[in-house]
């Protein structure tokens, strides 16, 4: 084959943080795009592009090696969809609601997908099953996460898959033996993929650009030389059999995201700070004049803390391992925040003036995250998960001396339980749950959890609760939901309405908030992509016989 190059915009806006694939046979070029981020399949032979139908959420595209199907995830299920566009399949429920790529395995016989948190690899099978821990989490430099994983060929000395191990922004390509157990590990890069060319492909890690090869022999499963550049300004690689090399512009579409302010018909009010590479979970300070955010700059993913009357954003954390989501005290005087940083996920404080050290608050073998302080600041409800469960709900009640007493677990079950608030007067906190197969928003009676109301009826992730009480609000798919509520003498709610809609609110994983309501319930703060002036759209290109254009070099 001789070596062609050309490339296509899609025509919704490629959704970037979702992946791109090339099929097997390098027919076919799946892709994320659109605010709904639907999956879509480009057939290259005749320029067709098309929208997958019922594929609304879908993350990381992968495809089964006869090229007939296209695996991809969603919050919460592994799914699969014939190429020619028949009813969507649901293979498994994540452990978690967390999808970061998966592989099929070269006879067609399973999945591996990357899921959990911190994420781990499973096996599922192809026609559908219950997740398996495919090996125990191994010790790495780079941090506990096991992403993207892809399968060697059939043709490899043993059956093994490579994946990437650390955290998003700083990780290390490794390759498993299945059969041995053996581990090797490449150096620095993410989202790994074997060319038959006799190469890995590689993306420098995620918040870099730039495409590189590894030499590399399936049969001695061993480096034969020097990685080198393939393009720059480039990501998401993916190679069909026949060599076609397919990946994305890394940069373009307006990558930046801003805080802003919006009323309740979603019109937007006004600017909140500056600028970041990335902006999530925005969280506002007690008196407004603050918001604490899991931002990025640089590379780097810490808290940030916006300033809601001037253009300026200052750094809170600094430390490697990412911060997750933070929660102001009541006083507004300290950010409460969960971090990796001991290897483990628990709960951290900091003065919210940044002064001093980041303190454990709570440090326990499972994992504490996504705090939320109650209003009256006696109580911090938090994600609880050990080794053997899911996401579940506990609380801490605060001491006489300041301490927090022992978790008491609010709220156990085999299902995933996701973002907890408390009601203003603590009688009360809503949460999410997949328990019906979907995501929906219920509430509870604390402290003893009983009495258990469904507020959602379409779907519900991301809630929170209105200052007053008096309101619910909770995300449908892109749409911000309000419900009515009272809670004396006794609880009760109206119909969900619709208040607007905005991309900002669809986020992966959807279930803890990416918007705040101001005190008074008539403000809201979101985020919106920019597009800066000069910006282009993101484009998909394919390098059919990519290695043609690198012979003269390896011979040299």
């Amino acid at each position: 084959m001789p070596l062609r190059k050309f490339s296509f915009t899609p025509p919704e806006k490629l959704s970037l943080q979702r992946g791109v694939a090339v099929s097997p046979n390098g027919k076919h070029v799946a892709f994320i795009a659109g605010n709904s981020q639907t999956l879509w399949i480009r057939d290259l032979a005749n320029e067709q592009v098309r929208e997958v139908p019922a594929t609304e959420g879908a993350q990381w595209p992968f495809w089964s090696p006869d090229s007939a199907f296209v695996g991809f995830g969603t919050n919460e299920e592994l799914k699969k969809i014939s190429v020619e566009g028949a009813a969507t399949l649901t293979l498994a429920e994540f452990p978690s609601n967390l999808f970061l790529g998966g592989s099929w395995s070269p006879d067609g016989d399973s999945i591996v997908v990357s899921s959990d948190m911190p994420p781990k690899l499973y096996e599922v099978p192809a026609r559908g099953g219950t997740p398996k821990l495919l090996f125990e989490p191994e010790e790495s430099e780079k941090g506990p996460a096991t992403v993207f994983p892809h399968f060697l060929p059939s043709a490899a000395a043993a059956r093994s898959v490579l994946f990437a191990k650390g955290s998003p922004i700083d990780a290390e390509i490794v390759l498993k033996n299945l059969e041995s157990g053996a581990r090797l590990s490449f150096g620095t890069g993410t989202l790994p993929w074997y060319s038959s060319t006799g190469h890995i492909v590689y993306q420098m890690n995620i918040g870099e650009a730039g495409l590189w090869a590894l030499p590399f022999s399936i049969q001695t499963l061993q480096p034969t030389g020097e990685a080198f550049p393939i393009t720059q300004d480039a990501g998401h690689p993916s190679v069909a059999d026949d060599g076609t090399l397919v990946y994305a512009d890394y940069a373009g579409g307006g990558g930046l995201r801003q805080l802003i302010w919006t009323d309740r018909e979603g019109k937007k009010l006004g600017e909140i700070g500056q600028p970041q590479e990335s902006i999530d979970h925005p969280n506002l300070s007690p008196d407004e004049r603050h918001v604490a955010v899991r931002g990025r700059e640089g590379g780097n993913t810490d808290i940030w803390i916006h300033e809601t009357d001037r253009p300026i954003k200052t750094r809170f954390t600094f430390d490697s391992a990412a911060g997750e989501i933070a929660a102001w005290t009541p006083s507004g005087n300290e950010i409460t925040f969960s971090s990796w940083r001991s290897g483990n996920g628990d709960l951290f404080t900091k003065p919210a003036d940044g002064s001093g050290e980041a303190e454990v608050l709570v440090g326990t073998p499972v994992q504490e995250q996504t705090p939320e302080w109650s209003l009256d600041g006696r109580y911090l409800i938090c994600n609880s998960r050990g080794p053997e469960t899911l996401r579940d709900l506990a609380f801490h009640k605060r001491q006489q001396n300041g301490s927090l007493g022992e978790a008491v677990m609010f709220l156990q079950t085999e299902f995933n339980e996701a973002a907890p608030k408390f009601s203003p007067d603590n009688r009360f906190v809503v949460y999410t749950s997949n328990e019906s197969g979907r995501f929906e928003v219920y509430v509870r009676s604390f402290p003893d959890g009983t009495g258990k109301r469904q507020i959602s009826t379409g779907g519900g992730t991301q809630p929170r609760w209105s200052r007053d009480g008096k309101e619910i609000f909770y995300v449908e798919r892109d749409t911000l939901m309000t419900v009515g509520v009272t809670t004396t003498p006794s609880f009760s709610t109206e119909s969900p309405q619709a208040l607007f809609e905005h991309p900002g609110l669809l986020a992966d994983p959807a279930v803890d908030p990416r918007y705040d309501v101001a005190n008074d319930g008539q403000w809201f703060v979101l985020r919106e992509t920019l597009q800066l002036q000069g910006d282009k759209p993101i484009s998909i290109h394919v390098v059919q016989n990519w290695f043609a254009e690198f012979k003269d070099r390896q011979e040299k």
